[in-house]
């Protein structure tokens, strides 16, 4: 009766000892479904690596839903015809238009060149919408593709021209556009506007104004998506005792042998 009493405080003693990082991969294996008594709840809670193998379905589908989602939003967006003339517009690349044009490139605080205002002009970018203090605040901002960690522009002086532009975006209550997460390319919408002053305001002297959109569809394929999220874990765990290029490959071994 002892043995059996000290065999299960044992049990229960070593369970208890598991790790945060160990405790949140076997949590996450279950989310996923997996039964824990099953040899894939066994494979999946060895390491992060197999728990990103055994999650990357799962995660193929739900981002498979955000582009849905998003390509939906999209179309209705641009059936809606502002009638803006697009030759009056010359596109730029925006990084070396705002270095040319402004001192400072994040508070637009300075002028270098008086005839970048009011020049009409469309460039490549995502952007953000976000309601605070009943206020709405419109970022442009496009990744590096080289560096994810890094931004080509990040341009928070900006604002709808005027009611129509705001009603083609905001379409009714509630509905927002915001980013995937991958390269620019696949991701970037058409922006036309200009810059010009803002009156009465102290730091943000100049102010990018919206005129509109066309935004662009996402199209992947579920292949691609799993690049991407395999190259991103790799290049976000690698170390120097193991490169991404070796993270890819033991991810490929685990998941070869899930099928």
């Amino acid at each position: 009766m002892k043995k059996l009493l000290l065999t299960i405080f044992l049990s229960l003693f070593i369970s208890g000892c598991d790790s945060p990082q160990v405790k949140r991969i076997k949590q996450s294996c279950l989310n996923l479904g997996l039964d824990k008594k099953s040899q894939d709840y066994k494979e999946c809670i060895k390491s992060d690596d197999h728990l990103f193998a055994y999650s990357l379905e799962t995660n193929i589908i739900n981002e498979q839903k955000k582009i849905s989602k998003h390509n939906n939003y999209a179309e209705k967006v641009n059936l809606i015809d502002l009638n803006i003339n697009e030759d009056d517009y010359e596109e730029v690349d925006f990084p070396k238009f705002l270095k040319l044009s402004f001192t400072d490139t994040l508070l637009l605080s300075s002028l270098k060149d008086q005839y970048s205002l009011r020049k009409k002009i469309k460039f490549k970018s995502d952007f953000i919408i976000n309601f605070e203090d009943n206020k709405i605040d419109i970022i442009l901002t496009a990744d590096d593709p080289k560096d994810d960690n890094n931004s080509l522009f990040f341009l928070s002086n900006a604002e709808f021209q005027n009611v129509e532009i705001q009603k083609k975006i905001i379409q009714k209550k509630g509905m927002m556009w915001f980013p995937l997460s991958y390269p620019p390319t696949k991701r970037e919408s058409l922006i036309y506007g200009y810059f010009d002053e803002a009156p009465g305001q102290m730091l943000r002297k100049y102010i990018f104004y919206l005129e509109d959109v066309k935004m662009t569809k996402v199209n992947l394929t579920n292949e691609e998506i799993k690049s991407y999220f395999l190259n991103n874990y790799a290049e976000r765990n690698k170390s120097e005792e193991k490169s991404a290029i070796q993270i890819a490959r033991d991810i490929t071994t685990i998941l070869d042998k899930i099928k």
